[in-house]
């Protein structure tokens, strides 16, 4: 997931007004994010609140610590513990512990196979320490674009003794090369690449191993390995004589601390484990193919366990919608969320679209009674991840959809069939009880799992239960689904939480942008925050150094959308606009297939999804910049280059004619386009061609002269059908020739497409110029996409471009590899000075005015500044707002 940039700010030079031979609008922008509202939050508590559920860890924000394993260097010159060895299949009885390279190859010599054991002695991580990342970084020496897979060691083995058929001079692997079940677990990530430092970032299986290492467990370390590549990849070992190359493990925690504010507690709820329960009915807004659920419970009794189905799991039900009734109809089980009647452990199941085939899974911690423990479990439409106390227990691959069409009744406490009909029985306390229609990551469960959350993006059911009278338990979120007691006894206090954050303060002077401003410039926020009665309010400020992160939209094959989900199409469009400010987006490149069919019908979609990018807003009278494409099917007959009648019509050149950021075209018509927009400080030039199986060579020559019409604009060349999926990825023929006419202009760096169903991406260097070529299509998944997208990060001042894909249906990223990645890129970027406190005004009573002065400011410059609110829980801090002095 991104992390959201606080303390990035706009462009002083974006302020000023364009020249009107410019070719794009340059404008004041906020923080870069995913969230509407940056909010960095300090936690004196382990707990913190939630206004948005997007909401990152930041340079201010979570109080987690990172500490790293390397011999010889970290944590201190005096770490030992890190220990490998290569296991070569050539040579079975032969130990390479002393070696100073690790070694894996999949076929090292006549299919004969090498692998690198890797182990760290993880210290000084407190006891009760929560992991929340973790990642290895190796030193490669000899590189491969192939992939290798690091693997959990599940026995021990001895350095100076393991070889490949043996772990230690006394005892053999299960099978040689510890290539058995009970010599390895589960693949916790993997590592590929070019010579040079390359992170390995744990999944999380990998966390959950680092953290059972932390918690205390035998710690057997990693396997890297690959049977199946014909490649080889080697790195520094332990033993390397640079102590910088040697192998590095870095884990990120969050330390165990007690809330330093007064606990707040509302009610709960009392099941009797016979027949008490609450009921929402069938709750069709609960129907969910990807979901969190999560409650607070307090098990005082055994209770009565019901049955999700055929292979499923037996257990007393927490939170449920449905249970085993029949297979393969609307009466399936959507999900069943429980604690295992046999061992007692948490465990969850649904019941999938296709055949009603059941896909359940389990943790590995029983459930003490009269204890409160915290229980979550997600699924991401592919696997599932459980978790107590907001550490991970178990994750399973499913791979299938669950039945979210089911009409199976929702029910806290119990589980329900199509009628109604309850089955099993929760004795014990339940409290705050959850539903999201997507899956949380595991820093989004611990960080709310102490505090309530009224309301929050993709929470679609939450009962606080808080009443205390009565027979209704409210939904405070999403769909509003009210449930009704059966039964049941309100009990007080409930679960503690910690107080909410403060709310962000409210800036008031200067003004965003303003300009003039004294060189004593007055500073000013308001605070407010019902938990407290004041707060101290610190500022921060420095000089602006005008080199801001921006962003570029990628809109892949939204076909089906226009054909039929003309509503995600006009959501993801929306979202561009919503998030215009907090991303920073300068351009959206839409990548051609607009529709699926050319017709009028389809077209009215496409014209009405896109209108939305259209309006105006302060500093973008033409609204966000775009460029159409023209794909196979916006063409009639598919792939008819002649067939463009339709799309001129709806996105021809009368449409963008005067819009500032449009540069013109080829020919008559917009088959061919280009535009231009700025970022950074830094003037783009963007060009459209139409997807063409016989590329035509007067329009290559014709994108060719534009690039060297503009030198010193950065290109990025656009077309529906460059490369297909993989990495490296081919080129198609028409991106063959896109590239080979292309690529001696030195400010082209990139091409991006669509067509393929799937991601792929490769790298090309020609006479020491670098171009990045990326496909991204999500057309294939269901409901023609469900609004994934892609976007990338500019950040000039880190010469990266950081990757990301996002469901605006969802509101999820996607994380793997293929998914999400940065490029390294010169943009000549100058990062801004360190912030610096200014001050602090303390005891600032709620809805009161902060003020400090900040002298001694030069004339006619920018500057940034924020301001931070703390009271006993935490500190919540602004975006980062600019304004010039006065000449």
């Amino acid at each position: 997931m991104q992390p959201l940039d606080t303390h990035a700010a706009a462009d002083a030079r974006d302020r000023e007004a364009r020249p009107k031979d410019s070719h794009g609008p340059r404008r004041s922008m906020g923080t870069p994010g995913i969230t509407l509202a940056a909010l960095a939050l300090v936690g004196a508590c382990t707990f913190e609140s939630e206004t948005d559920e997007t909401t990152e860890e930041s340079s201010l924000a979570l109080d987690t610590v990172t500490v790293s394993f390397q011999n010889g260097a970290l944590p201190s010159g005096s770490y030992t513990g890190n220990t490998d060895a290569t296991i070569n299949q050539a040579n079975p009885t032969t130990n390479y512990g002393a070696a100073t390279t690790c070694e894996i190859d999949g076929d090292e010599s006549g299919g004969l196979d090498e692998s690198c054991l890797l182990r760290w002695t993880v210290t000084g991580i407190p006891a009760g320490s929560i992991v929340q990342s973790a990642s290895m970084t190796f030193q490669v020496v000899n590189g491969s674009p192939q992939a290798f897979n690091v693997v959990e060691v599940k026995r021990s083995w001895n350095e100076s003794q393991a070889t490949w058929n043996s772990a230690t001079s006394t005892t053999a692997w299960g099978a040689p090369g510890a290539t058995a079940s009970t010599d390895r677990g589960r693949l916790v990530g993997t590592i590929t690449g070019g010579t040079g430092f390359r992170t390995v970032t744990l999944n999380a299986a990998g966390i959950a191993l680092v953290q059972s290492w932390v918690n205390g467990a035998t710690n057997h370390g990693v396997v890297v390995a690959h049977p199946a590549n014909g490649d080889a990849i080697h790195f520094a070992s332990s033993e390397h004589a640079t102590v910088a190359n040697r192998p590095k493990l870095t884990i990120t925690y969050l330390p165990p601390s007690s809330p330093t504010c007064p606990l707040v507690s509302g009610t709960a709820l009392d099941l009797d484990g016979v027949d008490d329960h609450v009921t929402m009915g069938v709750a069709p807004g609960l129907g969910l193919s990807q979901f969190t659920l999560e409650a607070w419970v307090k098990r005082t009794g055994a209770g009565q366990s019901a049955g999700s189905g055929s292979g499923g799991v037996t257990g007393i039900p927490l939170i449920t919608k449905g249970r085993g009734e029949s297979d393969g109809s609307n009466v399936d089980c959507n999900y069943f969320f429980g604690i295992r009647s046999s061992d007692s452990v948490l465990a969850a199941d649904f019941e999938d679209l296709a055949t009603g085939a059941n896909h359940p899974v389990a943790g590995v911690t029983p459930i003490p009674n009269n204890v409160w423990v915290h229980a979550a479990v997600t699924y991401d439409g592919t696997s599932w991840a459980i978790y107590r106390n907001g550490v991970l227990e178990a994750t399973a691959s499913a791979g299938q959809t669950p039945r979210h069409d089911s009409i199976q009744h929702f029910a806290l406490g119990t589980a329900m069939n199509s009628a109604g009909a309850p089955a099993g029985s929760f004795d014990g306390v339940i409290d705050e009880a959850r539903v999201w229609n997507h899956a949380r990551t595991q820093a989004q469960i611990q960080s709310g799992m102490g505090v309530e959350i009224t309301s929050a993006t993709g929470l679609v059911g939450r009962w606080s239960l808080n009443e205390g009278v009565g027979t209704t338990a409210a939904d405070s979120a999403g769909t509003n689904e009210a449930g009704t007691l059966v039964g049941g006894a309100w009990v007080s206090p409930g679960t503690p939480f910690a107080p909410a954050a403060p709310p962000q303060p409210s800036l008031t002077s200067p003004s965003s942008g303003a300009v003039n401003v004294s060189t004593t410039a007055t500073l000013s926020a308001t605070v407010a925050d019902p938990d407290s009665t004041s707060h101290d309010v610190t500022f921060y400020g420095r000089q602006h150094a005008g080199s801001e992160d921006f962003t570029v939209v990628l809109l892949p094959d939204t076909q089906y959308y226009s054909a039929s989900f003309p509503a995600t199409y006009h959501e993801q469009t929306q979202w561009i606009v919503d998030n215009r400010d907090a991303l920073n987006i300068r351009y959206v490149v839409h990548l051609g297939d607009m529709v699926d069919s050319s017709t009028v019908a389809q077209w009215t979609n496409a014209d009405a999804a896109m209108s939305t990018l259209e309006d105006a807003f302060p500093g973008y009278p033409d609204g966000v910049p775009y460029c159409p494409a023209v794909g196979n099917h916006d063409q009639s007959p598919n792939g008819n280059t002649s067939g463009t009648a339709l799309f001129n019509t709806y996105f021809g050149v009368s449409r963008f004619e005067g819009r500032e950021y449009y540069g013109g075209h080829y020919g008559s018509d917009n088959d061919n386009n280009y535009g231009f927009f700025t970022g950074g400080g830094m003037d783009f030039l963007v060009i459209s061609l139409e997807y063409d199986t016989t590329p035509d060579a007067a329009v290559l020559d014709w994108a060719d002269g534009l690039l060297k019409a503009y030198p010193d604009h950065r290109a990025i060349v656009e077309s529906h059908y460059i490369v297909g999926t993989g990495n490296p990825a081919s080129f198609g023929a028409q991106g063959q020739a896109i590239y080979d006419a292309l690529k001696d202009n030195p400010n082209l760096f990139m091409l991006v497409c669509g067509h393929i169903a799937g991601e792929g991406r490769r790298v090309d260097t020609f006479d020491g110029n670098t171009i990045h070529t990326l496909l991204s299509d999500y057309q294939g998944r269901p409901n023609g996409g469900n609004g994934w997208l892609r976007y990338m990060k500019f950040s000039p001042a880190n010469d990266t471009i950081s990757v990301y894909t996002y469901s605006t249906k969802f509101g999820t990223f996607e994380t793997d590899a293929d998914s999400q990645f940065t490029i390294s890129y010169d943009m000549a970027g100058t990062p801004s000075g360190p912030w610096v406190n200014l001050g602090t005004a303390n005891d600032v009573s709620t809805g009161g005015t902060a003020s400090i002065q900040w002298p001694g400011l030069l004339s006619n410059t920018t500057y940034e500044w924020y301001a931070a609110a703390q009271d006993c829980q935490a500190v919540s801090t602004t975006s980062p707002r600019t304004f010039t002095t006065a000449p």
